[in-house]
C-alpha cells in the first residue's frame, strides 16, 4: 500500500558482523542507460514499455518495470542470498543471528550500495522509494517477525505471508513482504486473496539488492475451511515456477501512475468462465503518495478474470488516457502500457461524484439470489486516502462492469448519479470491508480509523443507520495496523468468531486474526 501511510519507520543499524562476513556474490559494473528506441522490455502481464525512460524523459532506473511478472526462477546467487536472509528468521532467530550468515560489505569488491542498496538494508532501496515498504523483511525494521499481542476479544492467529508464516510464500511465490489480503469467495467455495505492493528476492542480488522484485499486486488462493490454526495457501496466479505474478499492470512512475492497488473483489455468475463464475477486482490507480494516510488516485476501475484469477483483463493507464483523449506526456515520446481488450466502461476518474468511489467494498444482501443476473451487487465507495466517509451504490450484477449502470443511495432512495450519493457510514473510513454476519444477524462494516484503530459497526440494512464504532485493536496495542478484510466463509458460518486479515506497517506481511463477536450480539 502507501509509501508511508504512517510516520516513517525506524531502521536498524547494521551489526559489525553483518558487514564483516566473507560471502562473495560477485561484482557489478554500472550499466548504461538504454538508448532511445531500444527494444521493448518484456514484463510479462504488464505488456511492454517502448524504452527505459519515464514519462518525463528521465531513466526509470529502480522505479522502472524490470522483468516484473515474467521473470524465471531465481538465479543461484539470488537463491543463496535469499536463503541466508530468511534462514535465521525461519529458525526463530533474530537480527543478531543474521550477522552470522556473513553477508559481506564488499560483496567481492562491489560496494554495499550495489549489493544491498535496494534491499532496505541501507534504507535507500527501490522498494521503499517506489511504493512498497522500506524494509520488507520484518527484522530489518527492528521487529522480530512474530505475531502482535492483542488484548481483549481479538487475537492474532497466524501469518499468511512472509518468512515467519507456515505457507512458505518466499520459496513458493517469491513473496517476502506484502499487505492487504482482500478476500472473496470465487463462487465455488475457494477463497481468493488479492494483495497490494509485494516484494521478493531479486534475480540479480549483487546489482539490484537482495530484496526488491516489486509487483504492485499478486493473487493467492486458499481451500482452507478450518481457520482455527491459520489459513493455508494452496495456489497463486503464477508467472513461472516460484514466482507469483503481478496480475494488474502499473506504470510504476511516481507522479504519473505509481502503482495499482486492489480494493475489493467479488465473483459473479458467467457462463463462459471457469467454474461458472467471473472474478472481479475493483482497484485504484495511484498517482502519488502524500502525507501519512493520504494519496491521490488517477481513477478506479474493475478488472475481470475468466480463469479463476490466473489472467486478468484490466483498464490500464494508457488505455484510460486514450479514452479521455489526453496525451500521456506531450513531447516526451513515451508510451504508457495498454491493454487492447480492456473494458473501460468501469473507469471512474477521480473527479466529481466519482471521487467518492475511488476505493470500496462489494457486498450482497443476505437474501440475494446469486444465480439471478438481475440480482443486485452493492458497492460502498470511499475517496482515496484515509479521511473520507463511505457512500453506497448498487448495480444489477450482470452490469457490474458498467459504471453508468450504478445507482446511488441519496438518503431516501436510489438516484442516478454519484454526485447525489449521501454519506452512509460517517467519519474517517478507510480500506473498508462489509459483510452480512449470520451470527449477529446484521451487517458488519470493518475498517481502520486513524485515531480509534480497527473498528467495526453494525446495521440491519446496508443503507443504515449504522451503529457507533467498537474498537477491536487500538493503535496503542498494535501501532500502524491497517487493511482488515473479513473472510467470506467466516461471516457465513454462524459461529461467534469472525476471522479477518490484517497488516502492520513494520512487519509488512499479512496475518490472520479473529475476534469474538459475543459482546456485539443483541
Amino acid at each position: 500500500m502507501p509509501d508511508h501511510p504512517y510516520p516513517p519507520r525506524r531502521t536498524v543499524p547494521r551489526p559489525a558482523a553483518l558487514l564483516a562476513g566473507a560471502v562473495a556474490l560477485g561484482t557489478c559494473a554500472a550499466l548504461p542507460a538504454a538508448p532511445a528506441g531500444a527494444a521493448p522490455v518484456d514484463n510479462g502481464s504488464m505488456g511492454s514499455v517502448t524504452d527505459q525512460s519515464s514519462l518525463d524523459g528521465t531513466p526509470l532506473g529502480e522505479n522502472g518495470p524490470q522483468s516484473l511478472g515474467s521473470a524465471g526462477s531465481l538465479s543461484t546467487a539470488g537463491s543463496s542470498a535469499l536463503g541466508a536472509l530468511t534462514a535465521p528468521l525461519e529458525g526463530g532467530g533474530s537480527l543478531s543471528s543474521l550477522a552470522s550468515t556473513g553477508l559481506s560489505d564488499s560483496f567481492g569488491g562491489g560496494s554495499l550500495g550495489c549489493a544491498l542498496g535496494s534491499t532496505g538494508v541501507t534504507g535507500s532501496g527501490s522498494v521503499g522509494s517506489s511504493g512498497g515498504p522500506m524494509h520488507s523483511v520484518p527484522w530489518l525494521n527492528g521487529q522480530d517477525g512474530m505475531l502482535p499481542q492483542v488484548n481483549g476479544t481479538t487475537e492474532a492467529v497466524a501469518h499468511i505471508t512472509g518468512p515467519s508464516g507456515a505457507n512458505s510464500t518466499v520459496p513458493r511465490f517469491n513473496v517476502i513482504g506484502t499487505d492487504l489480503g482482500i478476500m472473496w469467495d470465487n463462487g465455488n467455495g475457494q477463497t481468493m486473496l488479492a494483495f497490494g505492493d509485494t516484494t521478493g528476492a531479486n534475480d540479480d542480488p549483487v546489482c539490484n539488492g537482495l530484496v526488491g522484485h516489486w509487483r504492485s499486486n499478486v493473487l493467492l488462493r486458499s481451500d482452507d475451511d478450518d481457520l482455527s490454526d491459520g489459513m493455508s495457501i494452496d495456489s497463486a496466479a503464477m508467472a513461472s515456477p516460484g514466482q507469483a505474478k503481478e496480475i494488474l499492470p502499473s506504470l510504476k512512475v511516481p507522479g504519473v501512475e505509481h502503482t495499482v492497488i486492489p480494493t475489493a473483489g467479488i465473483a459473479v455468475p458467467h457462463a463462459g468462465a471457469a467454474g461458472g463464475f467471473r472474478q472481479y477486482i475493483e482497484f485504484m490507480s495511484v498517482k502519488s503518495w502524500g502525507a501519512p494516510g493520504e494519496w491521490t488516485t488517477n481513477y478506479s476501475a474493475i478488472a475481470y478474470s475468466d480463469d479463476n484469477g490466473e489472467n486478468w483483463v484490466s483498464p490500464t493507464f494508457g488505455s484510460v488516457q486514450d479514452m479521455v483523449g489526453e496525451a500521456v506526456a506531450p513531447g516526451t515520446g513515451a508510451t504508457a502500457l495498454k491493454t487492447a481488450t480492456a473494458a473501460l466502461s468501469s473507469v471512474r476518474l477521480n473527479a466529481g461524484g466519482n471521487a467518492n468511489f475511488q476505493m470500496g467494498a462489494f457486498v450482497r444482501t443476505h437474501d440475494a439470489d446469486v444465480g439471478d443476473p438481475g440480482s443486485y451487487v452493492y458497492f460502498f465507495g470511499t475517496p482515496s486516502g484515509r479521511s473520507g466517509s463511505a457512500r453506497l451504490s448498487r448495480v444489477q450484477q450482470k452490469d457490474i462492469e458498467n459504471a453508468a449502470a450504478y445507482t446511488y443511495w441519496d438518503g431516501s432512495g436510489w438516484a442516478a448519479t454519484p454526485e447525489q450519493a449521501a454519506v452512509v457510514i460517517d467519519g474517517k473510513v478507510s480500506e473498508l470491508s462489509v459483510a452480512f454476519n449470520t451470527y449477529l444477524g446484521k451487517y458488519i462494516a470493518m475498517y481502520t480509523h486513524p485515531v480509534k484503530g480497527l473498528v467495526v459497526r453494525t446495521a440491519d440494512s446496508l443503507t443504515g443507520p449504522w451503529s457507533g464504532t467498537t474498537t477491536l485493536i487500538s493503535p496503542l496495542q498494535v501501532p500502524a495496523f491497517y487493511g482488515a478484510f473479513m473472510h467470506p466463509e467466516s461471516s457465513d458460518s454462524g459461529g461467534r468468531h469472525l476471522y479477518f486479515t490484517g497488516t502492520t506497517w513494520s512487519d509488512y506481511n499479512v496475518m490472520l486474526l479473529r475476534t469474538d463477536l459475543s459482546a456485539l450480539r443483541d
